[in-house]
């Protein structure tokens, strides 16, 4: 197992060196603001969101690695100073409800279309409960499309859930207000302007979301909130100023990958040190860390080559109002990069210009057998490495070891081909079915050979990728053959040893030795008179000789029959070896054990398997079971310590042949007897048997009771007398016993029933 294992090692070695590289990103300290845009949704001429788009920063030239940042930043909280609440009119509380209908119709409406392109629309019921759950529902077309960052998409939608339901609480709580507002004291009417307040501030919050950046995913259009109505519906409630205290931050990293290289991303971002005074909180996704002694976020690595694509995001709220210089200054991301491609490794990208040399040479065959020859040259490729890494490790093994540096080296050749004619006719057969499958493919053409095309050709036409599978085989089967007889030649005859020993002539002698050996074991067996063999004939029963026969007759079963002979004659040597050493210890060692273990039963009456300190351990179970053969019936037994002898209480009678002897007297006419609570006998010959059991049972419990509770004692008699009979209790340790008899002969049963009570086992 280990030979294998050191040959995968030192091809890995092999093709993976000069096949790594590593690199940090060289770019500017600062981002450079490639594009500014701004957002007003409500149209009062005031700015709702401003998004800074970054100039894309090349991470890696040769794997077409870039990557983007931008950031938008949004007015999310602000504190409403209310200087006065006017008095309201029936007009004005019509004018508060119209408004606030209309608002919530509309953002609703929106939302709703939403909704349905994230999957979580409220009619159909579905649940957005976690950033798990809500990315599992998203299933539509436009989410599809963001399967690669399928976490954050999920965590985009809750969010959005989540500021939607709060919405919907808030907008909830002024509708049921407004109907009362007229005649409510001045604290709900200011408490009802606040909730108007934090509408707004949560439209923009909603804005924010990357789901609605056409920058980031678009997904859904961002959501245009008439704020105005909210506006109007504040002026009608009172005078009031509105001053800005919090900005959210929303910073996402774009990626974007050209390559099929293996390929890991590490990201570190970093928080301009101007806002790090006033930052408040900070909301990670995707594993991402913050680490507050260094202001930055680490995220987990990512694997490029699994996604065309990919988004990171993180965002903060701060206290630091939108400033053009601050974004002029935010920090570029650090990136690591570390990327396996295999052509950078100069013996392989030698071999892969030779297959480009190979298929403009065979591509007048067609694709897929021009495909199938590039495979046979790999195949050669292969072997030739792991033959020299073979012959590396033996000729090591011979330094350090022995054998000799000529013998090693033969062994990493192996064994010969057995069977070389019929592998031949089934290359053919191969070749004759690619053909025939070649012959219905859609034509390929291809004046240059590209590894990164196969994949595609093979996946859109079935009937190619069977006709190159059908020509590879068929091609491997030649090259086997032909390696094989080079083996031959450089080796020689002993190449071939090991088939030779392989013909039926070889295995007809094996399966005579075998006949002869079974033979052997039969006459032993027979021969072991007062000697345990059941394992032997076991082994001699399971010797498939029928099976072995049937295999002989059967062509190419040659590596069966061997392999079956030389197990089961191993099987039949090590049974007659067996009953050899069994045989010598009766005559030698087993009057001393057998005297051993007779004196140690007798003096302990049991003993552990290790105290059979004069037997071998290998030989203490048999030994034990030997001389409980020859000890039958006294009682001797195994368990898991050792060997043991029962000893058996001796009891004059049982309770029930008591009852019966005692009736059969006509001394009573029934009777129970009892132990820890239960009932073991039970006789009578006058009544109900079940009944009067039951209820002496009972009585029995009732007296225990009384004892305990009124003396303190248990019962150790009870006597109830009729008319004519009468019921005696008796307790002797843990039995009860009661009779029923007549009164003038209770008398002459009594101790007799009383002493047998003692003695009773049960």
């Amino acid at each position: 197992m280990r030979k294998p294992i050191i040959v995968l090692a030192f091809l890995l070695l092999f093709f993976l060196f000069g096949c790594i590289t590593e690199k940090t990103i060289d770019a500017p300290v600062n981002e450079f603001i490639l594009l500014t845009t701004t957002e007003d949704f409500d149209n009062d001429g005031s700015i709702d969101i401003k998004n800074y788009i970054f100039k894309p920063i090349i991470i890696d030239v040769e794997q077409n690695l870039i990557m983007q940042k931008a950031i938008s930043i949004a007015q999310v909280e602000t504190s409403l100073n209310i200087k006065s609440i006017k008095n309201y009119t029936d007009s004005d509380i019509s004018n508060l409800e119209s408004l606030i209908f209309q608002f919530d119709n509309e953002r609703t409406d929106m939302e709703n279309i939403c909704r349905d392109a994230f999957g979580i629309n409220k009619i159909i019921g579905n649940s957005c409960e976690s950033p798990e759950v809500c990315a599992n529902l998203c299933i539509t077309a436009q989410c599809k499309k963001y399967s690669y960052v399928h976490e954050l998409i999920g965590y985009w939608i809750y969010d959005f859930s989540q500021n939607s339901r709060a919405m919907d609480e808030d907008i909830r709580n002024v509708k049921n207000s407004i109907i009362t507002l007229k005649n409510v004291p001045e604290n709900e009417k200011k408490r009802i302007m606040q909730k108007l307040n934090a509408i707004i501030d949560r439209t923009n919050i909603m804005n924010t979301n990357l789901l609605f950046n056409n920058n980031v995913f678009g997904i859904c259009k961002q959501i245009s909130y008439n704020n105005n109505k909210i506006i109007s519906m504040l002026d009608i409630m009172g005078q009031y100023e509105r001053q800005p205290i919090a900005y959210i931050y929303v910073t996402n990293l774009k990626f974007t990958f050209g390559s099929k290289d293996y390929g890991e991303l590490k990201i570190t971002d970093n928080i301009p040190k101007s806002l790090i005074p006033s930052l408040r909180n900070i909301t990670l996704s995707h594993g991402s860390t913050f680490n507050k002694n260094t202001n930055q976020i680490t995220w987990p690595v990512i694997t490029f080559n699994l996604y065309p694509k990919y988004v990171l995001s993180y965002s903060f709220r701060t206290m630091q109002n939108i400033d053009e210089n601050i974004a002029m200054n935010w920090p570029t991301s650090n990136a690591y990069l570390k990327t396996i491609s295999v052509e950078k490794n100069q013996l392989i990208g030698y071999a892969i210009e030779i297959s480009k040399q190979i298929y403009l040479y065979s591509k007048g065959l067609g694709y897929y057998p021009a495909l199938a020859i590039i495979g046979m040259f790999w195949d050669i490729v292969i072997f030739t490495f792991i033959l020299c890494g073979k012959i590396g490790l033996n000729v090591m093994r011979a330094i350090f070891a022995s054998g000799g540096i000529k013998n090693n080296i033969i062994k990493s050749f192996g064994n010969a081909i057995p069977h070389t004619k019929r592998y031949f006719v089934i290359a053919i057969f191969l070749f004759v079915v690619g053909f025939g499958l070649f012959f219905n493919t859609i034509p390929v053409s291809e004046d240059v050979f590209e590894y990164k095309k196969i994949s595609k050709h093979l996946t859109t036409d079935l009937f190619g990728s069977f006709s190159v599978i059908s020509f590879f085989l068929a091609l491997h089967i030649f090259c086997m053959l032909f390696v094989n007889e080079f083996k031959g030649m450089v080796i020689g005859r002993r190449y071939y040893e090991k088939v030779l020993n392989l013909s039926p002539r070889a295995n007809r002698l094996r399966f005579n030795a075998l006949k002869e050996q079974i033979d052997v074991l039969k006459e032993r067996i027979i021969a072991s008179k007062n000697i345990n063999v059941s394992e032997e004939k076991e082994a001699l029963i399971s010797i498939p000789l029928e099976r072995i026969e049937e295999l002989l007759e059967r062509f190419g079963s040659e590596w069966e029959v061997k392999e079956l002979i030389e197990k089961h004659a191993k099987q039949a040597e090590i049974a007659i070896a067996n009953i050899d050493e069994k045989t010598n210890i009766i005559k030698e060692y087993w009057p001393t054990w057998n005297n051993e273990i007779t004196k140690k039963l007798a003096e302990h009456g049991g003993f552990a398997f290790i105290a059979m300190s004069d037997i071998p351990s290998r030989w203490r179970v048999w030994a034990a079971n030997k001389f409980i053969a020859e000890h039958e019936g006294e009682g001797i037994y195994i368990d898991a310590e050792g060997i043991k002898k029962t000893v058996v209480p001796t009891v004059a009678i049982s309770g029930i042949d008591l009852l019966k002897k005692l009736a059969s007297r006509n001394m009573i006419f029934g009777g129970i007897i009892m132990s820890k609570g239960n009932i073991h006998y039970a006789y009578s010959i006058v009544g109900n048997q079940t009944l009067e059991a039951i209820l002496s049972w009972r009585i029995s419990n009732y007296a225990k009771t009384l004892g305990e509770k009124v003396f303190n004692s248990d019962y150790k008699n009870i006597t109830i007398y009729g008319t004519k009979n009468i019921i005696v209790f008796i307790k002797e340790q843990n039995k009860e016993g009661a009779i029923f008899a007549q009164t003038e002969k209770i008398s002459d049963v009594l101790a007799e029933f009383q002493e047998t009570l003692k003695k009773l086992y049960i």
